[in-house]
């Protein structure tokens, strides 16, 4: 894990969604513990590829933490935790499978430029907030 030692989610930085998330996590992280980087950035590439992940991979944000990687439901469900409460409440979903809560969230990623839109390019974050990104080489 990096920069800095701190939790890094990996979002489609094009998805309206996922720039919706990210946003929500920026305004919720009163400890500004995450920091981002698009799944389309050389940043992203070079950790999914070091983890053995598909660099092509954008339908699935992921969370780059101590634990290692963590991909679709279990990535949401852990910036919930790190979050802290009351957002770690959303972790009592773990009790249902993970593969229905998989196919909920691969439904969601599936028709998320459909539901929410897509940017032409990646959400730029508001002065404040621009040096928790991971910026390109």
């Amino acid at each position: 894990m990096s920069p800095g030692n701190h939790p890094i989610i990996l979002y489609d930085g094009h998805c309206a969604l996922c720039s919706g998330v990210v946003q929500a996590v920026l305004r919720l992280d009163d400890r500004a513990l995450f920091r981002f980087a698009p799944l389309q950035s050389s940043f992203a590439r070079e950790a999914l590829t070091r983890l053995n992940l598909d660099p092509d991979m954008l339908d699935s944000v992921v969370v780059i933490d101590e634990l290692g990687a963590n991909l679709r439901s279990a990535a949401a469900l852990r910036i919930a935790r790190l979050l802290g409460w009351p957002y770690r409440v959303l972790g009592a979903l773990q009790v249902l499978p993970q593969g229905f809560l998989d196919r909920l969230y691969d439904w969601t990623a599936r028709n998320r430029y459909r539901i929410f839109g897509r940017h032409k390019t990646c959400w730029l974050p508001q002065q404040g907030w621009a040096e928790r990104f991971i910026e390109e080489e």
